[in-house]
């Protein structure tokens, strides 16, 4: 059973190299995003409750998230092990792991700079109604903003703009960074819940970043 916990800034490519790690092992990736967005319909008691206040645009508790979590690794099939990508995202929800005494065989750390972050979101460009995304350098349309299948228009996602990226990432700084922190921590002591940590330069192309990992998980 293998279990690991995907850690990296927005656009360090952890929607990729999990879906690779995922195929790797066979096991599911469990995102917090998509473990919430499933709460919508969900029929149970905890999601209705959450489905309300996500409506209303209120902040779900971290207790909260983590009974989410919870169910899922129930109901999920999670015997050969999971990929955590989301989660734990502040020092509170750290902490809740820290209490169900899990082991993880792995925290796996996507480092990249905030500026080659920025030119990478800046440049893509989504045809939006099939969700096909271009990049202005890396993948470009054979005409400029225009998709290859329809001939129709290409456009910037508002959360792709460099101000709101750049806001992104100093939430992220602010409160994931200390995760990083306390995951290198957690590899020795009386209660080592995590048995390595390791660090992969996200500034590769995709199947460098890939190469790397497949040696780490090597140890798994």
């Amino acid at each position: 059973m293998v279990k690991i916990i995907l850690l990296g800034s927005p656009g360090s490519g952890k929607g990729t190299q999990a879906e690779a790690i995922s195929k790797h092992f066979s096991i599911p990736i469990l995102t917090m995003s998509a473990l919430l967005k499933k709460q919508l319909s969900a029929t149970s008691a905890l999601g209705q409750e959450v489905a309300k206040k996500m409506r209303e645009g209120i902040l779900i508790a971290d207790d909260i998230i983590w009974q989410i979590l919870q169910a899922e690794l129930i109901s999920n099939d999670c015997t050969q092990g999971y990929i955590l990508d989301g989660f734990p995202r502040t020092m509170e929800q750290a902490r809740l792991l820290e209490r169900s005494d899990t082991v993880f065989d792995l925290v796996l750390h996507l480092a990249i700079d905030d500026a080659t972050i920025i030119k990478r979101m800046e440049g893509r460009r989504v045809h939006p109604a099939s969700g096909r995304v271009y990049h202005t350098v890396y993948a470009p349309p054979k005409s400029e903003n225009i998709d290859d299948i329809t001939g129709e228009p290409l456009m910037q996602r508002d959360d792709d703009k460099p101000q709101v990226v750049q806001k992104r990432l100093d939430v992220y700084h602010a409160q994931t960074e200390p995760v990083i922190t306390w995951a290198k921590s957690q590899q020795s002591g009386p209660s080592r819940l995590i048995k390595r940590y390791a660090e992969v330069d996200a500034v590769q192309v995709p199947k460098k970043v890939w190469a790397d990992i497949q040696e780490i998980l090597k140890s798994c």
